[in-house]
């Protein structure tokens, strides 16, 4: 498997030219997502994608061990979070406990909107994509599927949790037309209590949407039952 880095470009059709999407690289602003793919050549144009959102403190590249203990067998992109976290090279999808995190995750959700259509305009013959979060991952995830559900076929979300807890949630019609989710907890995450989880599955149900609830005994983290469970219901949803 080979891996590729590209940084998001936002096109402007009158002018001809490219520019990133958000502002220079700093502690409290949102940069231009980049995001590393993974590349076989027995894959075409028609192969399914999954987009993957790490959690608080990691980057796309720390989060390619996880990918590749998946092993899918699609095409893959590990998104950097927009914001830098502490002075190593983690990333953040928003600030935590911040007056500000409301704000930050509906301009971390445009930068996604605006990944997915580029993503959609580079392998056109391709299905909408899934998306698999994590953590702070996990909470963009629900924020796609609950309030931009036509956008993507699916999402896993693994310890994750509604921004803000009543956060609206899109009702489609008919109800097929919902994306399925997939949502996995640990009994013991003392991170993200597994109350916030079991909230989270309770208003997307009361919307309409079709979704699966598998917890496990661990904390906050992703052990191999959630791997083998996420990769399982990848791979028959794309079916």
């Amino acid at each position: 498997m080979r891996w590729l880095s590209f940084t998001m470009l936002l096109f402007f059709a009158s002018s001809g030219a490219a520019q990133a999407v958000g502002p220079e690289d700093s502690p409290g602003a949102a940069a231009p997502l980049t995001y590393r793919t993974s590349e076989r050549a027995s894959w075409s144009a028609e192969t399914p994608i999954v987009i993957l959102l790490h959690g608080l403190g990691d980057n796309a590249r720390g989060f390619e061990a996880f990918v590749e203990r998946l092993d899918l067998p699609y095409r893959t992109l590990v998104v950097n979070a927009p914001r830098l976290y502490g002075q190593g090279p983690g990333r953040s999808w928003y600030r935590v406990r911040d007056p500000n995190t409301v704000v930050d995750v509906a301009e971390s959700t445009a930068q996604l909107l605006a990944l997915i259509r580029q993503v959609r305009a580079r392998w056109p013959q391709a299905p909408a994509p899934f998306l698999l979060g994590f953590s702070q991952g996990a909470v963009m995830a629900f924020q796609i599927a609950g309030r931009h559900p036509q956008a993507i076929r699916g999402a896993v979300a693994i310890a994750g949790y509604l921004i803000p807890e009543e956060m609206p949630i899109e009702g489609v019609r008919p109800p097929l037309l919902h994306p399925p989710l997939l949502v996995l907890h640990g009994e013991s995450d003392e991170v993200v209590r597994i109350a916030r989880g079991e909230r989270a599955v309770h208003r997307f149900r009361e919307r309409g949407f079709e979704v699966d609830w598998i917890t496990h005994r661990l904390g906050h983290k992703v052990p191999r039952v959630v791997s083998r469970s996420a990769r399982h219901w990848l791979i028959q949803q794309a079916e």
